[in-house]
């Protein structure tokens, strides 16, 4: 009875939500609960910025974790400008894409012009351009600088940095020991395997007693052949 409950609530709750405006986006399903993204829709174009996340737990009940909507501006009459001269509005560079949206902005719906330009190659940015005055309202970046450090050995011998080897101490960790570079130190640690003992180099006056000694030690064996008469 229970399960048919869950069920039921998953399927009349999306049906609720996109009588209010709200489009179900995508679901996901984690190990404790379902979550479900929900982006607002208000006279037929699709609200940058608003919406609602929902997060359904294994017993049925619903908690909204986000929720941000915009209300539909007042009717007023007026000349909504053309995609071509959006063009004039945003930052020089190539146009990737362009279509009307509704932006939310503090609480109302505006209808603007969603314009995708690279200025640099892989430097995406999205401006959006009111679609009555043509007045830029915001630009956003859609694309992240970040800065690492790629090595091509690792950073063990390229930074002769022994305190970054493996301490042993996870066993999915690849062992990126110093010692195996010649010429770097490697960081202490316990070993189990005795240390082999190496031999000591003698002299040659001492090679020459040792054998006169082993001469002297060995017996001599002499046969005594029968003789005939």
């Amino acid at each position: 009875m229970a399960r048919r409950l869950v069920i039921l609530l998953l399927l009349v709750a999306p049906a609720a939500l996109a009588d209010d405006g709200l489009r179900l986006d995508w679901t996901r399903e984690s190990l404790r609960a379902t979550w479900r993204h929900y982006t607002q829709i208000v006279d037929g174009l699709e609200v940058v910025g608003g919406g609602v996340i929902e997060r359904v737990d294994r017993d049925g009940s619903v908690h909204e974790t986000f929720r941000a909507l915009a209300v539909p501006q007042p009717r007023v009459p007026r000349r909504m400008i053309e995609a071509s001269a959006v063009a004039r509005a945003v930052p020089p560079g190539v146009i990737v894409d362009r279509r009307m949206v509704a932006l939310n902005d503090h609480g109302v719906a505006r209808p603007v012009w969603r314009v995708i330009v690279e200025a640099k190659l892989h430097e995406p940015y999205a401006h959006y351009v009111d679609a009555s005055t043509g007045e830029l309202l915001r630009s956003e970046a859609l694309f992240s600088r970040v800065q690492a450090r790629v090595f091509d050995v690792n950073p063990v011998a390229k930074l002769n940095r022994p305190d970054l080897a493996d301490q042993n101490n996870t066993p999915s960790t690849p062992s990126y020991r110093a010692d195996r570079w010649p010429g770097r130190s490697s960081p202490s640690r316990t070993s189990t395997v005795p240390p082999q003992r190496r031999p000591t180099r003698r002299s040659p006056s001492s090679l020459i007693a040792a054998s006169r000694s082993s001469k002297r030690s060995t017996p001599t064996s002499s046969s005594t052949a029968p003789r005939s008469t």
